[in-house]
């Protein structure tokens, strides 16, 4: 089902779109277990349908690497498993964020109904700019990494990260204090990546 904005509450819409958002988590390997779990959804659910004819859009710029954006390791993986033929797989590669690649997703795709694919635990925020984005939209959560699982990382998802999105959605300072988070993460990850 697809949730439909409304100005009382959300609404299912009995469609299935075949407009699909992956958003990356990292630049891996196409061998990586998390991206095999991760991206193994998607593939099914496309291979699933083999009627419908999706775009599959794939969001990540330069984070964890300086030489592979998100969404080309991820193309990389579809490339290897083999893409199907009723899939046309697209990249969003220049922005570094969930919000920012959300908006230029909507930016792509107008107000068509779409699937969002993401981490479990990133579920709320994701919602949340689908529900400022889309009229018609579908969270499509997965379980692949077992950092994300845990209960800290959960608490500080919806206790800390998804009231900051929000926040910074409406009010630039924060969007500011968001980016600067943002910036200092990828350098830890960057650093990690090469030790």
């Amino acid at each position: 089902m697809v949730y439909k904005r409304s100005n009382e509450k959300e609404k299912k819409v009995p469609i299935f779109p075949t407009v699909l958002y992956v958003n990356g988590y990292g630049a891996a390997g196409t061998d990586d277990g998390n991206y095999n779990r991760y991206l193994s959804n998607v593939l099914d659910l496309v291979k699933s349908r083999p009627s419908y004819k999706f775009r599959v859009f794939l969001a990540g710029g330069l984070t964890n690497r300086t030489d592979l954006t998100e969404a080309r390791a991820m193309l990389n993986w579809f490339e290897a498993k083999g893409k199907p033929d009723n899939a046309e797989f697209l990249m969003i590669e220049d922005t570094t964020t969930a919000k920012d690649n959300m908006v230029a997703f909507r930016k792509l795709v107008g107000d068509e109904p779409v699937a969002i694919f993401c981490e479990h635990s990133r579920r709320h925020t994701m919602r949340f700019f689908a529900l400022s984005l889309f009229n018609q939209y579908k969270i499509l959560p997965v379980k692949f990494d077992a950092k994300s699982l845990r209960t800290k990382h959960r608490l500080q998802q919806v206790l800390l990260k998804t009231p900051l999105e929000i926040l910074a959605w409406y009010w630039k300072p924060a969007d500011n204090l968001r980016l600067k988070f943002r910036a200092r993460h990828v350098v830890k990850v960057r650093a990690t990546e090469r030790s």
